[in-house]
C-alpha cells in the first residue's frame, strides 16, 4: 500500500507536505484538488452576494478532522485558530503531528470525541468543516449547526465529489 502525498495548496505553507498514514485505515483525506476547489468557492463568496466572509482571522471548527488538512489549509491562508474534533485517536494524533510538523500547534485545540456526542459549546466559529464518514447520518448535527443564532459558513463534504457550502 503506497503512501498518499498531501500538500498545502496556498498561503504561508504553500507546497509543504503533510504527514499521512501508511497503513490502510478508515481515513480518507480530502484530496489537494478537492481542498483547492472548496477554498476557491469560499474565497469567491467574498465577491458575490454581498457576503462578508474572510478566511483571514477567522475561527475554524473541523469536525471529523482526519489528518487536519482542511483546518491546516485554513490556518495557512490566515485563519486565526482551529478546533479539530475526531473520535478516532489515530486520526486526531495525525492531525496533532501535522500541526507540530508545521510548527503551528499553538493555533490548534484538539478534542477526542464523537461529533454527535459533543456537549453544547458557547464558542463561536466563522467556518465549520464537516467531513463525516460516508455512511454516517449527520443531518441532525447539520440542522443544529444551522439553527445556531450566529452567522457562519458550513462546508459539508459527503463524498469525494460532493461538497455543499451552507451560508447562513
Amino acid at each position: 500500500i503506497g503512501r498518499l502525498i498531501m500538500r498545502i495548496i496556498a498561503g504561508n505553507f504553500k507546497g509543504k507536505k503533510l504527514l499521512t498514514e501508511s497503513k490502510k485505515n478508515l481515513l480518507r483525506p480530502t484530496t489537494d484538488k478537492n481542498r483547492q476547489a472548496i477554498f476557491n468557492v469560499i474565497t469567491s463568496l467574498n465577491f458575490s452576494n454581498n457576503h462578508d466572509f474572510l478566511i483571514e482571522n477567522s475561527k475554524i471548527l473541523d469536525l471529523c478532522c482526519g489528518s487536519g488538512a482542511l483546518a491546516i489549509e485554513a490556518i495557512s491562508r490566515g485563519a486565526k485558530s482551529a478546533t479539530l474534533v475526531d473520535s478516532n485517536y489515530n486520526n486526531l494524533n495525525l492531525a496533532k503531528n501535522n500541526s507540530h510538523h508545521l510548527q503551528i500547534s499553538e493555533k490548534f485545540a484538539f478534542i477526542s470525541n464523537y461529533v454527535e456526542k459533543l456537549p453544547y459549546n458557547q464558542n463561536y466559529f466563522d467556518l465549520i468543516f464537516l467531513d463525516p464518514p460516508y455512511k454516517s447520518d449527520y443531518l441532525c448535527l447539520v440542522k443544529n449547526l444551522i439553527t445556531n443564532k450566529k452567522k457562519c459558513l458550513i462546508v459539508l463534504i459527503l463524498s469525494p465529489t460532493s461538497n455543499y457550502i451552507i451560508n447562513q
